[in-house]
């Protein structure tokens, strides 16, 4: 109860009140599971207040008037080059490795019960589920989820800012800090305490480490689904 209460009041701190930071507009788009909430974090952490959308995807972009405001951003999922590009927007990309994503997105799904995915890998004991979660067309999804994720690797990066790799940002690594820095106008002693606070915070997303669903099964059966994942654009 007062991990929920903790989670409601910090969610809503990133859309309630004045930004502390006169900065261009950000629009923030990444591959799902791909360390959004911690990017997030750490831009709040700059003084940045969230615009009041929802993450924009495919299904609601169209319905939400996407304004540039001094010291807001939006959070996306977007797998088309937008006109977001033409505003008067700083842009940044954020990716991860697909392999990554795609474990990250199985514990999460089993984790949200609500999701019809839940229950569908919750009553498979062994990989199959996750194979045809991947790979095919049956499941809750009614499409791969590596077609979706393949997506994203047509965007034209060179668009973008800054496009940041997860491994970077969470191990703090000196380039992107510079870059970060470079991008925000802002010092790399501060780009690296905001970074640093919002890596040591408690995650407030639905998994949270709690589920490994993968260590439940044999080494060689994961091993094999991440070579097929892999296969599809060659090792990062």
């Amino acid at each position: 109860m007062r991990h929920g209460l903790r989670k409601i009041r910090y969610k809503i701190s990133r859309f309630v009140g004045a930004p502390r930071i006169d900065a261009p507009p950000l629009f923030m788009n990444s591959m799902p599971k791909a360390g959004t909430n911690l990017l997030e974090s750490f831009i709040c952490n700059l003084g940045y207040k969230r615009n009041l959308a929802r993450c924009l995807n495919e299904s609601n972009i169209s319905k939400i008037n996407i304004k540039p405001s001094r010291g807001y951003f939006y959070v996306a999922h977007l797998t088309e080059d937008g006109n977001f590009h033409s505003q008067d927007f700083l842009t940044v990309f954020l990716k991860r490795n697909l392999w990554d994503c795609m474990e990250s997105y199985v514990n999460y799904m089993y984790f949200d019960t609500k999701h019809p995915v839940s229950a569908f890998l919750r009553n498979s004991s062994d990989t199959e589920a996750i194979n045809n979660l991947y790979f095919t067309k049956n499941n809750p999804n009614r499409r791969p989820l590596i077609s979706e994720y393949l997506r994203f690797y047509e965007l034209n990066l060179g668009l973008y800012d800054l496009c940041i790799d997860f491994k970077d940002l969470a191990n703090r690594d000196e380039a992107i800090i510079y870059s970060l820095s470079d991008l925000f106008g802002k010092s790399e002693k501060e780009v690296f305490s905001c970074l640093d606070r919002a890596l040591n915070n408690n995650s407030l997303t639905k998994n949270n480490g709690k589920v490994d669903l993968f260590s439940a099964f044999d080494s060689q059966s994961v091993l094999h689904l991440k070579e097929k994942v892999q296969a599809y654009i060659g090792k990062e």
